[in-house]
């Protein structure tokens, strides 16, 4: 089973590029925190990267500024390439995220109009894979 685009809802093949939603814990001096939670992924050519701030450690909130701190959990987002369909987390993710936001600013409307932006208006809402569970490297 392949994961569907949020977006088009058509099916995202290994090795293609992929933005990917996710919520975890950052955990420091590792560039991308864990992923027990999954909220979906979208064709890299569906998401307007101009939105994004790509920045590198250490990570600044894309809404308030705050520096994220080390066991914070966050709402991030990354560019990478599907993995196969056994596994979840996006690879070949680099040295940088697209998005990170702090708990204190998901639920703003200031994160609600990025991703909007972002992923070139209105998701699909009924293709986010909310709430998947697991660490990220596990089967489906």
């Amino acid at each position: 089973m392949y994961d569907k685009c949020c977006k088009c809802a058509g099916n995202i093949l290994p090795g293609q590029p992929v933005f990917q939603l996710a919520i975890g814990k950052y955990f420091p001096p590792a560039i991308t925190p864990t992923m027990p939670v999954h909220l979906g992924n979208w064709h890299k050519d569906h998401v307007n990267e101009s939105v994004f701030r790509p920045q590198g450690q250490p990570y600044h909130c894309a809404i308030c500024n705050d520096e994220i701190a080390g066991t914070e959990q966050v709402l991030y987002g990354v560019i990478g390439k599907q993995p196969e369909w056994c596994w979840i987390r996006a690879e070949s993710r680099g040295y940088v995220m697209q998005l990170v936001a702090c708990k204190k600013c998901w639920g703003t409307e200031q994160i609600k109009q990025l991703l909007d932006e972002a992923t070139v208006g209105e998701t699909r809402r009924e293709n986010l894979q909310y709430p998947r569970r697991g660490g990220g490297q596990h089967g489906r």
